[in-house]
């Protein structure tokens, strides 16, 4: 990842819905991130965040593409 390549948070939820979207994200050929704040913050020694959510991020290049199957697999 280079300084042109920013990253776009695409869905916030759980962990396990968050990692399978991630899953299967990476199957269609797009990288994503997790960011747990709450976990984070844990770490440093301060609390941040909402425990239990996680935010999915892509490259800004992927979002279009990414936005449409999250949004499919959430209509099934």
């Amino acid at each position: 990842m280079n300084e042109q390549d920013k990253l776009v948070q695409v869905f916030s939820g759980s962990v396990v819905e968050v990692e399978l979207l991630k899953n299967q994200l990476e199957d269609i050929g797009i990288e994503s991130m997790l960011k747990d704040e709450f976990q984070e913050g844990a770490h440093a020694g301060f609390g941040a965040g909402i425990p239990g959510v996680v935010d999915l991020y892509v490259f800004e290049k992927d979002v279009v593409q990414a936005l449409a199957f999250i949004e499919k697999e959430h209509e099934e």
